[in-house]
């Protein structure tokens, strides 16, 4: 029982509810030793495809969609959720928060509650469910429970490169003593990384009281530093992400249109392997196809495995320039994302024809060329066992000369003159003459 008396409301809630609690209720006030009752009917109906309890997760700054059972009732019902406090009671969201809230419309008694631009504090219990309304009266019947955890997003960093680690916390907890660890915080096995009080050459920690915001830089980073880690104040708060490291060496592969591709990647350690398309890695985890270790063939792709030389290939079939992209190899065990990065490149098709054409263009240029060539030194007695007729002086015309130097003799025609080699550093030289009419 919650007695909410800035609105007036007195809030009962019946939980675990069976058929022998249905009746009638009495609520009411006592008011100068009179008491003003309400009577209520409570109808506990058997219902077997209702689901009970989910478990939700959601990334901060993302949205999270929680499905809810829409039951069918007489009379004019709302779509309703509300979150559990640390008493059990179910409170409504309140007017502040209500605008990140929104409901789809309900198709076939279901309807899905959105909660937008996730934070830390949206982490707990929520109740959806329908609300019915009347003068004096409101009853919820809440059908699904939804248990929402809340993440921060996960951390992609390179071997050898550094990352950063960026904790939110409240803002009654700036002035305590924040810690980043690998592994829950606070559980055996854990490994503390760092405190905001302590200093580190390969760790540094930073805690920006203004912005509620305690941020570790890990340098150096091996494929041994990925994981799961949390950041913590006392034991009252607990946030996750996970870093993935992707290794420094990549792997770029070539194929044709038609035809096939073998891309083979090393792996560190013998536990789950896969393979995956997508643009980043943490991507490419959550919602690309893949096949793996476990899942050894799906459609055109498949994988085998070289455990003793430590070697994961994957093989596709029936190549289209649409399979062009990036790619993952990746190990996983226990949250730890370890990732090979992997460019294929398809040719063929339109990118085939553009290549081919440009090809023939460039070698029909480069015989008009050598055609051009020809006729030339046919003219000019070029390479000809004719010799080229020199002009005599005086000549009716202005005499031009172009001397040009090659270093091959074979270049050389009948037509040429001698220089010294203490005059140029040519051994050969070719005249080409032009009589031009004096016209001046």
């Amino acid at each position: 029982m919650y007695d909410d008396s800035s609105e007036g409301l007195l809030k009962v809630f019946i939980s675990d509810l069976t058929p022998d609690d249905g009746g009638t209720y009495r609520c009411g006030v006592n008011i100068t030793d009179d008491d003003l009752f309400t009577d209520v009917t409570l109808t506990v109906n058997q219902v077997d495809h209702f689901r009970a309890s989910s478990k939700a997760s959601a990334v901060i700054g993302e949205s999270v969609n929680l499905t809810c059972d829409f039951p069918e009732e007489h009379g004019e019902t709302f779509k309703h959720i509300c979150r559990e406090n640390e008493q059990k009671i179910c409170e409504s969201i309140s007017s502040s928060e209500q605008k990140r809230f929104e409901f789809s419309v309900s198709t076939a008694g279901v309807f899905t509650a959105i909660i937008s631009n996730v934070s830390e504090r949206d982490a707990g219990v929520y109740w959806c469910g329908a609300e019915t309304r009347d003068t004096h009266l409101t009853s919820v019947s809440l059908t699904n429970q939804h248990h929402l955890t809340v993440t921060m997003p996960p951390v992609v960093g390179r071997e050898g490169d550094s990352s950063e680690i960026k904790c939110p916390y409240n803002e009654k907890h700036s002035r305590e003593v924040k810690q980043l660890c690998k592994g829950k915080c606070f559980t055996e096995g854990a490994q503390n990384i760092i405190r905001s009080d302590e200093a580190n050459k390969k760790i540094s920690a930073k805690d920006d009281r203004e912005l509620n915001l305690f941020t570790v830089t890990l340098s150096e980073l091996r494929a041994e530093d990925a994981g799961i880690y949390w950041c913590a104040v006392r034991d009252e708060f607990n946030l996750h992400t996970e870093l993935m490291i992707v290794m420094k060496d990549a792997v770029t592969r070539e194929a044709s249109v038609g035809g096939s591709v073998s891309i083979s990647c090393k792996f560190i350690r013998n536990h789950t392997r896969f393979f995956c398309r997508g643009d980043q890695p943490n991507i490419c985890v959550r919602d690309g196809v893949r096949v793996s270790s476990n899942k050894r063939r799906n459609g055109r792709f498949s994988v085998t495995d070289e455990t003793s030389a430590g070697v994961f290939t994957v093989n596709i079939n029936n190549l289209t320039e649409e399979d062009s992209g990036k790619y993952w190899c990746a190990e996983e065990s226990s949250g730890s994302f370890i990732f090979t990065e992997v460019h294929l490149h398809v040719i063929g098709g339109s990118s085939m024809i553009v290549a081919v054409s440009v090809g023939l263009i460039l070698l029909a240029v480069c015989l008009v060329l050598v055609l051009l060539k020809i006729k030339y030194n046919r003219k000019h007695g070029i390479g000809s066992s004719t010799p080229a007729q020199l002009p005599t002086i005086p000549s009716d015309g202005l005499l031009c000369t172009a001397v040009s130097f090659q270093k091959h003799e074979e270049s050389l025609s009948d037509a040429a003159l001698a220089f010294s080699n203490e005059e140029i550093d040519s051994d050969y030289t070719t005249v080409i003459y032009h009589i031009m009419t004096n016209s001046f």
